[in-house]
């Protein structure tokens, strides 16, 4: 079915599952009394939490932003490798047969990236802690600030912090090549790499972060409100390339 076919293939099974889910499974209520919620009570449980804690709101926008410009990476990194791969010489890394970029190898490579940056994540958490706070004993990850009673996360902050930085700028390398630079190809694709490794690393401090500022009652509710800057930003990053290189 042509390159479409796994796209046609994925819908299939998608739809398979849909059934499944359907009719075998059931809901998870949790143990003890559980209440049934409609959408609406869901979201004003978000708003209050997002007004009772302004870092809960910060934080909501910051992972929704991050999750955007993720997606929006997904669309564009294809069409951006094609421009540069057009003056890429022969035979360089990443390219096919037909000076194409080799696009099933370059997305398994991104996946493989993703995947280190996941593993080496706990080891430079720790090194991360062994260097940010003389508490730190085991691993354990946080410092103590003002008191006993307020601890935070600091070395899982900070790497978060890093990874927005480093994410940003290798991001920014497409913009700043010449277009038609012999080398632009393999600097590009480079960085791409980089990046999916930042954002292997970034994910599960993602999710310690979330854990720490979300209460755990109504953590989905929290998160389904940050969605909306998700589909706005990627909507408006792809529609943009209409008027933008």
């Amino acid at each position: 079915y042509g390159a479409v076919g796994p796209f046609e293939g994925a819908v299939t099974c998608t739809s398979i599952a849909l059934i499944v889910v359907m009719f075998l499974w059931t809901e998870n209520y949790g143990c003890g009394e559980h209440q049934v919620k409609e959408m609406k009570e869901f979201l004003g449980d978000a708003m209050a939490a997002f007004k009772s804690d302004k870092r809960t709101l910060r934080v909501g926008i910051i992972q929704g932003l991050t999750c955007a410009s993720i997606q929006i990476f997904i669309f564009l990194w294809s069409p951006a490798l094609r421009h540069f791969a057009k003056s890429a010489p022969k035979g360089a890394i990443g390219l096919d047969g037909n000076g194409e970029p080799a696009y099933g190898l370059i997305f398994g490579a991104f996946m493989a990236a993703g995947v280190l940056g996941g593993l080496a994540a706990p080891s430079i958490r720790r090194l991360a802690s062994y260097f940010l706070s003389p508490l730190a004993k085991n691993g354990f990850e946080t410092i103590i600030v003002e008191g006993e009673e307020n601890v935070r996360p600091m070395a899982v902050e900070m790497l978060s912090s890093l990874c927005y930085a480093t994410s940003a700028l290798l991001l920014f390398v497409p913009c700043i090549v010449p277009g038609d630079g012999a080398h632009s190809f393999s600097i590009c694709l480079f960085s791409f790499l980089i990046y999916e490794f930042m954002v292997g690393l970034y994910l599960p401090c993602e999710g310690v972060i979330r854990s720490i500022y979300f209460p755990a009652e109504g953590r989905a509710s929290i998160m389904t409100l940050p969605r909306i800057i998700v589909n706005c930003a990627v909507s408006l990053g792809v529609v943009s390339t209409t008027v933008i290189t």
